[in-house]
């Protein structure tokens, strides 16, 4: 998968499935969109972060945390 600028939270959920090979049968959807918003926690509390999509830097921070 190239490295493109990551949009949104289903586009990074996308992302995040591909790239682990997890799809709803193995975690859900209220899982996954549990595991993106603890990792949003994570990041928020270490860098201060809150505009995730609008600086491709921390989309991709979060797609690397979330994966």
């Amino acid at each position: 998968m190239s490295v493109q600028e990551i949009t949104d939270d289903s586009d990074l959920i996308s992302r995040v499935r591909a790239a682990t090979g997890y799809d709803e049968s193995d975690l859900s959807a209220t899982d996954m969109e549990s595991i993106v918003s603890t990792t949003k926690l994570r990041l928020s509390t270490e860098t201060g972060a809150t505009d995730w999509y609008t600086d491709s830097g921390l989309g991709l921070a979060l797609y690397a945390y979330t994966c």
